[in-house]
């Protein structure tokens, strides 16, 4: 190499290095100095984005178990105008799911402390502005007749997001089954939702939740998929 042979020389005579020669040199240094640079920018973009994939990859099993957790306790509500209860399912889009659940809203190792299960109208959507996963619920109370309502959301949280729906697969946040499992799709209407009939038909929701980017397929996106059963509604015939 010439920067040895440079080096070599200026051991054995006091001329010192050439201009070119240092031009040489200056320019090999600059080029391994940038490429080192190059992986080191590598490794702290590659670090970063594998830390933002974990924690898009934890908020949606948050946002899943969340759903799960209300849809499995969803349930027909009675109401004094008529023997046919109203169905669980209130508003069914692809990104807006209401709907009807009996749980239990305090959770104590003192049974004592617990609460009776009671109806709670829970509510599940893509902000439009934020494209973050909302969750809004409305406890129920009860008149003198026993017969619940639930007038007014009582608590809001934001499960997580950038949301991205339709998914990279094409496939909206919510789809809705009937007791076939997968074989019953149930079809959105022209006005984006199910319609009354179809409402009282679901037995399956699917949530299909790519979080992280509302662009579909970004890099470091989480994209989880669960199939949940509506359990109080029975699951005769199904096949998921």
């Amino acid at each position: 190499m010439m920067l040895a042979r440079a080096l070599r020389r200026a051991h054995r005579d006091d001329r010192g290095v050439s201009m070119a020669e240092l031009l040489v040199a200056a320019s090999v240094t600059v080029i391994i100095l940038a490429t080192l640079a190059g992986f080191f920018v590598a490794a702290i973009k590659g670090s970063a984005s594998n830390a933002g994939a974990d924690t898009n990859i934890r908020q949606a099993t948050n946002a899943i178990n969340a759903m799960s957790r209300y849809l499995r306790a969803a349930t027909t509500r009675d109401v004094p105008s008529s023997l046919v209860p109203d169905s669980a399912i209130v508003k069914a889009t692809p990104t807006d799911l209401t709907f009807y659940a009996y749980i239990n809203l305090i959770e104590d190792p003192d049974i004592a402390k617990r609460t009776a299960e009671r109806p709670v109208l829970a509510r599940y959507f893509v902000d439009p502005t934020s494209r973050q996963l909302v969750q809004q619920l409305s406890a129920c109370g009860a008149d003198a007749n026993g017969y619940y309502s639930c007038p007014s959301v009582t608590s809001t949280t934001r499960l997580g997001g950038p949301i991205a729906s339709p998914t990279s697969d094409d496939v909206p946040l919510f789809t809705y089954q009937g007791a076939g499992g997968k074989k019953d799709q149930l079809a959105i209407g022209d006005d984006g939702q199910l319609s009354a009939t179809q409402r009282t038909a679901v037995r399956f929701v699917t949530v299909n939740l790519e979080l992280g980017s509302a662009t579909a397929g970004a890099g470091s996106n989480a994209h989880l998929q669960n199939m949940v059963g509506l359990l109080n509604l029975g699951r005769a015939g199904a096949t998921p």
